[in-house]
């Protein structure tokens, strides 16, 4: 289970600092913006949203096809003027439902069936990891599991 995106919204107004930052973000031409040292401190590295009451920044943790996006990496600078607070609401989207004692709700998906008597996937992602191209990228897996969706029985 990983978070597919994140809403941050601001609640209060920061005159001096108090950004969001992402040090890994590609600028136009597909370089970071500033390479980045490592430092979790640099808040002034890649690009930076200032926090201003009633916005919001929307962002992808993952990328389309389920692996976990790098350039997402995020901070929060520190607000600069003595005093002051940043104040922000957090709204997580995940990629799977949330486990209750350890088991995960129903999902209401059907498992896909090929044309042949036993052709069927033992998964209910096999129809996602197919169209994602797992069915080259990991066949054995995908072959022995996802028989229906990779069209192999």
């Amino acid at each position: 289970r990983n978070r597919l995106a994140t809403v941050f919204w601001y609640l209060k107004t920061v005159d001096e600092g108090g950004e969001t930052f992402f040090p890994r973000a590609l600028n136009k031409e597909g370089r970071e913006y500033k390479p980045w040292n490592g430092n979790h401190e640099d808040c002034y590295r890649g690009l930076t949203v200032p926090p201003v009451l009633g916005n919001a920044v929307l962002f992808y943790s993952m990328v389309p096809d389920g692996r976990l996006d790098e350039r997402s990496l995020h901070g929060g600078c520190k607000p600069t003027r003595a005093g002051d607070e940043k104040w922000g609401a957090n709204q997580w989207i995940w990629n799977h439902p949330h486990r209750h004692n350890g088991v995960y709700p129903k999902r209401g998906v059907k498992l896909r069936k090929g044309s042949k008597p036993g052709c069927q996937d033992r998964d209910e992602n096999c129809a996602a990891w197919a169209s994602g191209g797992e069915c080259s990228n990991n066949q054995a897996f995908m072959h022995s599991n996802c028989a229906a969706s990779c069209n192999t029985c």
